[in-house]
């Protein structure tokens, strides 16, 4: 996602270059009128690149949540049991500071561990078969 956000702010930066320094000569002796609105298209197109550049910035700046999303991905957990998720689990753990690194881990260890929660069809079937086998204790 970084690297997708990067390339995409490099080339609405070469694009807002570019605006700088075209010069339309269609017409050699521009009139007045022609030379405001040119201006003021120009001013438009770098004011909405800016916009662009801003936004995305604002807009992924928090992307710590999706490492969290992906240490619940019911799809890898035989592959998470086999090989603990190290990366994701420790941006998770850097994003929400205030969590038990050690006790987490030892709840996604059990988590992955089980044959009989990879049958869930997401996160609702997966609260359900918690709340189904009275697990609730087990991962508070």
């Amino acid at each position: 996602m970084v690297v997708w956000m990067r390339r995409e702010e490099r080339n609405i930066r070469r694009i807002r270059s570019d605006l700088g320094e075209h010069n339309h000569d269609d017409n050699p002796v521009p009139t007045r009128r022609h030379r405001n609105v040119d201006q003021q298209k120009r001013v438009s197109a770098l004011e909405t690149c800016d916009i662009i550049v801003s936004q995305a910035e604002e807009r992924f700046r928090f992307t710590g949540h999706l490492a969290a999303a992906k240490l619940f991905r019911i799809s890898s957990f035989q592959e998470y049991c086999n090989r603990f998720p190290e990366e994701d689990f420790a941006a998770t753990v850097n994003t929400y500071s205030k969590v038990n690194k050690s006790t987490l881990r030892t709840e996604l260890e059990v988590l992955y561990s089980r044959v009989d929660l990879r049958a869930a069809e997401g996160a609702a079937a997966l609260l359900q078969l918690f709340l189904h086998n009275n697990m609730q204790e087990t991962f508070h």
